[in-house]
């Protein structure tokens, strides 16, 4: 019969301090990594974003000089707003090349009174309140991009703002 085994004397367990270190060390390990994929991704997003401003925002520009040739203001507000409503709420360049559309579109189209009617003057308060109305008149009562659009697009068509050529951009 063979001898029986001694029995193993018992491990002693690390101390409090190494666990907590490695745990850090693993933590810290896995922080580094997750900034670093953000990084990438933003990165790679915000070179998308870049990508999409610099084709759509020409695109945008020209397809609303064009339009705004043949059409007046309310055809060019009502192109807009269709061109807006198919934007998501988080696709910036979307809602930008719809402005950008208005604003383009306005510059050429034969003036219409009505759509600058009531326009706060540079500096002036009520940009708000009349974007607001100028919705709630199209039946598009709280509508945010809407509002946006005429705040950005149509307000400074109004003013007589220069639009930057992004044509010529490249």
């Amino acid at each position: 019969m063979p001898a029986p085994h001694a029995p193993s004397p018992p491990r002693s367990r690390p101390p409090a301090w190494a666990i907590a270190l490695i745990a850090a060390g693993v933590l810290l390990g896995v922080l580094v990594g997750g900034v670093i994929v953000a990084g990438v991704a933003v990165r790679r997003s915000a070179e998308r974003l870049i990508d999409a401003a610099q084709h759509d925002l020409p695109a945008a520009q020209a397809a609303g000089a064009a339009f705004g040739a043949a059409h007046g203001e309310a055809d060019c507000l009502h192109q807009a707003l269709q061109q807006v409503d198919t934007c998501g709420q988080l696709e910036l360049v979307c809602q930008l090349a719809a402005t950008v559309f208005a604003q383009a579109c306005l510059e050429r189209a034969d003036d219409d009174p009505a759509t600058c009617a009531g326009a706060p003057a540079p500096g002036q308060p009520g940009t708000e309140a009349w974007s607001a109305e100028a919705c709630a008149a199209r039946g598009r009562t709280g509508d945010a991009a809407c509002a946006a659009l005429f705040q950005k697009g149509v307000l400074p068509a109004c003013r007589g703002e220069a639009l930057p050529d992004f044509t010529s951009a490249g």
